[in-house]
């Protein structure tokens, strides 16, 4: 992510969190995720799962910025006539984000949209003479428009579900895949 975006991203947080009410909220949530492709030659079937850590702080009743990571990971051996090894895929992506809850009733749909870091990592790992471990790793822009739902079971924990649609932009191409997210938000009254 290039320097302006991260001082801008860190600016923005700050400045909204000083200006906000004493009796904004915070909700920390935990996540599984699923990111699978969406893209010509690739199929959703073989995404990742993860899991995500997300902490979300209330501007007004219905607006909330937050930061949420997420990680992903895969891994596989294989075995041919002339090598044996694995693999291991990883993906960590923190964002920054902002969410429009429509309601204020315990059902709340909302719509947002996160932008930040996304880092890509593959290792190889083989029993070739000459090649025995190879690691390839990407650091990357991205933002997900998403929309989502959070339904409030107390005044302290909530069940949440969302939908992203997440565009990474490599040097030469964007990378999209759809994100499935289910979890639960604890809320601390400030």
């Amino acid at each position: 992510m290039p320097n302006n975006v991260k001082r801008l991203l860190i600016v923005l947080i700050c400045s909204m969190l000083t200006i906000t009410r004493l009796s904004a909220q915070i909700q920390i949530g935990v996540t599984g995720n699923y990111s699978g492709p969406v893209q010509r030659y690739a199929s959703f079937a073989d995404g990742l799962w993860g899991g995500g850590l997300t902490v979300r702080y209330s501007l007004k009743p219905q607006l909330v910025v937050g930061l949420t990571t997420r990680y992903f990971t895969y891994g596989e051996s294989f075995s041919t006539g002339f090598a044996q090894g694995n693999t291991r895929s990883s993906e960590l992506r923190l964002a920054g984000e902002v969410d429009y809850f429509l309601t204020t009733s315990k059902l709340r749909p909302y719509a947002g949209i996160e932008a930040g870091l996304y880092r890509s990592t593959f290792r190889l790992d083989t029993t070739i003479p000459l090649v025995e471990s190879t690691t390839y790793s990407s650091n990357d822009f991205g933002f997900a428009p998403k929309i989502g739902v959070q339904y409030a079971m107390s005044p302290a924990i909530a069940l949440n579900a969302e939908v992203g649609y997440h565009l990474v932009i490599f040097r030469s191409t964007t990378s999209r895949s759809l994100l499935l997210s289910a979890g639960v938000f604890f809320t601390i009254a400030k």
